[in-house]
Formats: C-alpha cells, structure tokens, sequence
C-alpha cells in the first residue's frame, strides 16, 4: 500500500512510530522496531507489518508492507491496510474515520484477485466437479463412494 502527503517526514514518522498516535488510528498494535525515521515493524494479534516512509520534493510517501500466505488472507490484509492507512492520514488532518465496511466490500475481491496474479479464485462447485471423480476412484474398493458422504 502507499499513500501520499504533504505533512512532513517528522509529523508522519511520529503518527507511524508513537504508541499514543498510533491508537488513534490503528488499535491493538506493538511497535516491535524501528529504524530512525524510515521503517517500523508493527505486530497485531494476528499479522505484522512493515511500514516506512520517504521524503519526496514536498510529499511524504508512506509504504504498508504485511506478508501473507494465501489469497483469500490477502481479500483481508489490503482492505485492512487501505483502510487504516486513510484512517491515519483523516487523524493527521482532524477528518472523520472512512467506513471499514466500505472497504472490505469494494477492495476484498481486488485484492484476492490481485494476490492469485490476477485469476479469480475458483468456486466450490469448480472444485467438486473437477475432484469428485477422482476421489471416488480413489476410496473404491469394489464400491462407489457416494459424494459428499452422508
């Protein structure tokens, strides 16, 4: 994620690196380590993330940067980090905060999408029409295996 803006590099390193500013954008985060000015690894109760920032002519970009694992993880990681990074720049400049559910609902398939290189993911019924005859072929010892069992 990036985001762009005009308040200085010190203002925006101190609402990416402060405990109390941070709570008022982002709850539930540890500050594990930062490197002076430039980079600090958060930790929630189930993700961490890197975020940095770079002074530009008179902006100042600001990178969220979270690993995860699988596509779906990634439908939840980008809202997320769009949302909170909008969050931080509305307390930055006494705005209101954006709708969470907003984003989940525009950005989730884009961002799976996008983790699964831009394949979209494929259903259930994909799955099972593709699987079913092998697996029945598979657990047949002289009978057919019904699907899904009961």
């Amino acid at each position: 994620m990036e985001r762009r803006t005009t308040a200085s590099a010190d203002d925006v390193w101190a609402w990416i690196s402060t405990p109390a500013r941070l709570k008022k954008w982002i709850s539930g985060v540890t500050v594990v380590s930062r490197d002076a000015g430039e980079r600090v690894e958060l930790k929630g109760s189930d993700w961490s993330a890197v975020v940095s920032i770079a002074a530009l002519d008179s902006e100042t970009i600001i990178y969220a940067k979270e690993r995860v694992e699988t596509a779906w993880a990634a439908g939840d990681a980008g809202p997320r980090w769009e949302y909170a990074l909008d969050r931080m720049l509305a307390a930055m400049h006494g705005h209101p905060a954006p709708s969470l559910e907003h984003y989940l609902a525009v950005q989730k398939p884009y961002y799976e999408r996008l983790a699964m290189h831009g394949h979209p993911a494929p259903s259930l019924e994909h799955y099972l029409a593709v699987q079913k005859p092998y697996y029945e072929r598979l657990a047949m010892d002289g009978d057919p295996v019904s699907w899904p069992p009961s």
